[in-house]
């Protein structure tokens, strides 16, 4: 270290020592030119026949060394106080250690205090970030399932509604997250991980719990047509359910008129999917069919009356 970076060495002395007593602490604090301590602790124990507690307590009962340390960040002189050689040995390592920046005490509590205000300053814009979310109800937004799963923890926690959505195994869990990291990316949920990077909890501000206000939608109506005792029925695709059992397609139906389905007797029934999802329904006596023609594909029957029906057929085109 430099001569100009250190100044003030000074030994302070408390409870008034003897002369023998200041010979041996001002042996001990004795510095050369590059701030080494000559006289080792062993040199004087033995010169004064003393043991290593005798020596320690002399010197920290009866003195301090004082000093001040130049600091290169606010470039002023720093004061310190050390008890022993070896304090004094750890205060120089310290300023001169090449992975260090030299500051003194009050530039580095400078430092942790603006550290501090800039991180509480991140931590308030995440905090408005969910009060936005919360005061814009962006769950307004979300799909029944997100919704419900929402509401779940907010009701039950997220340990029981982990349970509670895992009931569908591996399908089940892997929608759940889903929508825990759809919750979050909106500022509705804070989620916590555990050691293996897996979702463990969540956090949520106090005043989501006060203000959500999600309720299911009603159900759709069946479109329904009735004739005589044949139906037709248009069966919406359920919104999407927290349950694992819950139905793809539901509803509510108003029959305008009795229907009648008799005992043994046979009922044609067929399905067909539309594009949004919803499917059609209809269910026929099998009887009513007799009254409608009977249609078969000419290569349905053997191949010589086949063959005949289509050169006939092909020699009445020829008249058109």
């Amino acid at each position: 270290m430099e001569t100009n970076k250190i100044a003030n060495l000074k030994i302070s002395y408390s409870d008034s020592p003897s002369p023998s007593e200041k010979e041996i602490i001002e042996q001990y604090w004795k510095l050369d030119e590059s701030f080494l301590f000559p006289i080792k602790p062993k040199t004087i124990k033995d010169k004064f026949d003393l043991t290593s507690k005798e020596l320690r307590d002399l010197i920290a009962q009866n003195s301090k060394l004082e000093f001040y340390i130049f600091c290169p960040s606010c470039e002023s002189y720093e004061q310190n106080i050390v008890s022993s050689q070896t304090g004094f040995r750890e205060v120089l390592s310290y300023y001169n250690s090449r992975y260090n920046t030299s500051k003194c005490d009050y530039c580095k509590q400078v430092e942790r205090e603006a550290l501090a205000r800039e991180r509480e300053e991140l931590r308030q814009k995440e905090i408005n970030k969910y009060k936005d979310a919360v005061k814009n109800k962006v769950w307004e937004e979300l799909s029944d399932y997100d919704n419900e799963v929402l509401k779940s923890i907010l009701d039950r926690g997220f340990d029981v509604s982990y349970s509670y959505y895992g009931k569908d195994g591996k399908p089940g869990i892997l929608k759940f997250i889903k929508s825990l990291r759809l919750l979050s990316s909106l500022n509705l949920l804070l989620l916590k991980y555990n050691f293996r990077n897996y979702i463990c909890d969540v956090e949520y501000l106090p005043q989501l719990e006060d203000v959500y206000d999600y309720e299911p939608k009603p159900l759709k109506k069946l479109e329904t047509v009735i004739l005589n005792d044949e139906i037709r029925m248009l069966l919406p695709k359920a919104q999407e359910s927290n349950h694992p059992n819950a139905p793809k397609f539901s509803g509510t139906v108003n029959f305008q008129e009795e229907i009648i389905i008799q005992s043994n007797m046979n009922y044609i029934f067929g399905m067909w999917q539309r594009a949004n999802g919803d499917f059609y329904l209809t269910l026929i006596p099998e009887e009513r069919l007799e009254a409608y023609p009977q249609i078969k594909r000419l290569s349905s029957y053997p191949k010589h009356i086949h063959e005949i029906m289509q050169d006939y057929l092909n020699s009445m085109g020829e008249g058109f």
